[in-house]
């Protein structure tokens, strides 16, 4: 607008030379109009059509060559969010951006967002966004811990859950009885010193059977501890 009021002042002055220069301009400005909206309506194409990569491509390449477009400044640079497990709740910003997989949007000239996820079971997670981020984010979200049973020696076996108790080998030589809800030691078994307890124990009935380095099978009466 600021050139064509030029170019009409210079043409009014009789400025030929300043009018030339004006109307080059305009013509500049015109095509940098013109192509802003063509990026952005291909960005808008790729990323309906599923196609994120290009779309990012796009609206990258018209922030950086149209910068003072008002197609830029419309324009938002979509990033794919995955999380493991899917399902987790996706917020950027105080935006809802719905549940994983899903492709956030990051606004024009924002240095920086922070993208939140959240899942019943796993801690939360965040980071931060910016537009050099990489148009496909992958997290593994950390399941939340509720109880940690500290032992002696490695627990290479599989626990194995009786009633309300959770019964776990270690390498230690012994065998621990936990509690289900809090992981609390309730009883401890102890093998011969130098037997390592690797497989996990059965349960069959009233007793608990477990086999140990030390050569010996061992049988427990759970009702008497």
């Amino acid at each position: 607008d600021v050139f064509v009021e030029v170019e009409t002042w210079a043409r009014g002055k009789g400025d030929a030379a300043l009018e030339r220069q004006a109307r080059e301009r305009v013509d500049k400005a015109e095509a940098a109009l013109a192509q802003a909206r063509e990026l952005s309506v291909d960005a808008a194409r790729e990323l309906g059509a599923g196609r994120l990569d290009e779309a990012y491509r796009l609206v990258h390449r018209l922030w950086k060559e149209f910068p003072f477009t008002p197609a830029a400044r419309a324009a938002t640079l979509p990033i794919k969010v995955v999380t493991f497990p899917p399902g987790a709740s996706a917020k950027l910003g105080t935006s809802d951006m719905g549940r994983t997989p899903a492709v956030v949007q990051l606004p024009f000239r924002v240095a920086s967002a922070t993208l939140w996820m959240e899942a019943p079971g796993f801690l939360p997670a965040k980071v931060e966004v910016t537009p050099e981020s990489p148009p496909t984010l992958t997290f593994h979200l950390e399941k939340v811990v509720h109880w940690r049973l500290r032992t002696r020696g490695a627990i290479e076996a599989r626990p194995v859950l009786a009633g309300d108790r959770l019964l776990v080998a270690s390498r230690d030589g012994r065998v621990y009885a936990a509690s289900r809800d809090k992981g609390e030691a309730v009883w401890v078994f102890a093998a011969d010193t130098s037997g390592d307890v690797i497989a996990p124990p059965a349960v069959h009935g009233d007793s608990l059977y477990f086999g140990s380095n030390d050569h010996r099978l061992y049988r427990i009466g759970l009702a008497d501890v």
